[in-house]
């Protein structure tokens, strides 16, 4: 569903630039440490990201907050998952003012989970965001009812955490 919704809302956009801020091989680092920059100030509009809560993850954004803020740009981070404290309280003194910097530098937090939001209440001066994490799209084949358990199969599309709905699906078995 995230995938397509942001594929859908991208498309919706006539001058964008993607960035794949995987950073999986030496050339996709390359390309982010010198074509984020250079974008920056070359292009207008506002940046989007999603935020990480690992500290090599947390490096990264720090890059894009640094350009986004350095260049006078708008900044909106997407975040995903209940586990920003755990990050946050597990980093040393130094990251965690690095952090705090940081995410004050951040204009709106968008989210699919409002309860995530509490995670940032310290942040003041972020706007908090709302946003779906579905698609409507219809399923394409039809979904066939069956009294027995072995013909029935589950397709569970995100991380097995009861935050998820893992439970729920079993329980619908």
């Amino acid at each position: 569903g995230q995938s397509i919704c942001f594929s859908a809302s991208s498309a919706a956009i006539d001058q964008k630039i993607i960035f794949d801020s995987n950073l999986c091989n030496s050339l996709s680092l390359i390309r982010f440490l010198f074509l984020l920059p250079l974008c920056c100030f070359t292009t207008s509009g506002v940046l989007y990201f999603t935020g990480s809560r690992t500290f090599k993850g947390f490096l990264r954004d720090l890059w894009v907050v640094f350009w986004a803020k350095v260049s006078n740009r708008k900044l909106i981070n997407h975040i995903h998952g209940n586990d920003f404290e755990f990050f946050y309280s597990n980093s040393s003194a130094f990251v965690k003012k690095i952090i705090d910097l940081t995410y004050y530098r951040i204009d709106i937090l968008i989210s699919p989970c409002k309860s995530i939001f509490k995670h940032f209440s310290k942040y003041s001066n972020i706007r908090f965001e709302h946003v779906n994490n579905f698609s409507n799209l219809e399923l394409s084949a039809p979904i066939i009812h069956s009294s027995r358990f072995e013909n029935q199969n589950i397709i569970f599309l995100s991380n097995i955490s009861y935050s998820k709905g893992i439970t729920k699906a079993i329980d619908a078995c």
